[in-house]
């Protein structure tokens, strides 16, 4: 995958973070943002 596809697939992880914290599931929240923390270290793997 490219690294920009990573990174919008990151940006809809990090909405889902968002999201899920709004609705007070901050467990699966805090799971969310994990995911995109780590799209960003892929992204940076892949350039």
């Amino acid at each position: 995958m490219s690294a920009p596809l990573i990174l919008a697939v990151g940006a809809v992880y990090l909405f889902v973070a968002w999201d899920q914290a709004m609705r007070g599931n901050h467990g699966m929240s805090l799971a969310w943002f994990g995911y995109a923390v780590a799209n960003v270290g892929l992204a940076m793997a892949a350039k």
